[in-house]
């Protein structure tokens, strides 16, 4: 991403909010601010989420685009965001543009949005181009399709070779994966990416990170093994090391399922 030519500008609102808006190129020309944003955000009916975060497509200028709207934080959030960790937002953003620079596939990041008040976050916005995709691997997981078996190694394949390049995604699951179908291959593509980590990733964690991909036995046998040829390691290492993982991460949203129905 070319930072030279990145529009940064501070607003000063009402009621003491203070916005920081950041742009790519892209955006720059159309000469939009916050409240054109926040009005074309909530005028648009083509939703793509609406549960905690808000994601819609919207046209910016001529610039047709996606915006994710992130929930709120609380107080305390607000304030972690305002002086200790750096915001969803500006993660999306800045993690996509690492992505692009390793030639792995993610929506092209346009901007952020961040809205402060003296002590806190109260609201963020990222914004990115457009990124069709044919299907999520959701799909392949939870339908049986005659292709199954391929997409899946070959998801294995771009998994590796997004470890070996050192990205690891810590949200890792089947709504975040999309797939385009090119000839007798596939291309895979990453989304909600504000959680990543950078840096070395070793055979044991990669294969970890298919732990919220499926619980089936086949394809935990599938996924490890396939990994472990690529890795150079034990099938049964991998196995192991994944069908643990697996039942951790379905244990930990169990007890966090079972603790929002208590409260």
């Amino acid at each position: 991403m070319n930072k030279k030519n990145t529009y940064i500008k501070h607003l000063k609102l009402s009621d003491g909010l203070i916005a920081k808006l950041v742009f790519a190129p892209e955006l720059i020309d159309q000469k939009f601010d916050l409240e054109k944003l926040e009005i074309a955000f909530n005028a648009s009916t083509n939703i793509i989420q609406d549960n905690r975060n808000v994601i819609k497509k919207v046209t910016l200028g001529d610039q047709q685009t996606v915006i994710k709207s992130f929930k709120p934080p609380n107080v305390l959030q607000g304030i972690i965001y305002r002086y200790l960790r750096t915001t969803k937002a500006r993660r999306s953003y800045e993690h996509s543009a690492t992505l692009k620079s390793q030639s792995i596939d993610t929506p092209k990041p346009l901007g952020y949005v961040e809205v402060f008040n003296r002590f806190r976050l109260c609201q963020s916005y990222f914004i990115s181009d457009l990124l069709n995709y044919d299907f999520l691997i959701r799909d392949i997981i939870s339908q049986p399709h005659k292709d199954q078996t391929d997409i899946l190694e070959q998801f294995t394949q771009f998994t590796f070779n997004m470890h070996q390049k050192g990205v690891l995604h810590l949200d890792y699951s089947l709504g975040n994966i999309g797939i385009n179908k090119e000839n007798n291959h596939y291309r895979f593509s990453l989304f909600d990416i504000n959680r990543m980590r950078f840096g070395e990733v070793s055979a044991i964690e990669g294969i970890k990170n298919f732990s919220r991909i499926s619980s089936e036995p086949e394809t935990i046998t599938l996924l490890s093994s396939e990994y472990a040829r690529l890795a150079n390691i034990p099938n049964k290492k991998a196995y192991l090391a994944l069908s643990n993982a697996v039942k951790k991460t379905n244990n930990h949203f169990l007890r966090k399922r079972n603790l929002k129905q208590i409260l």
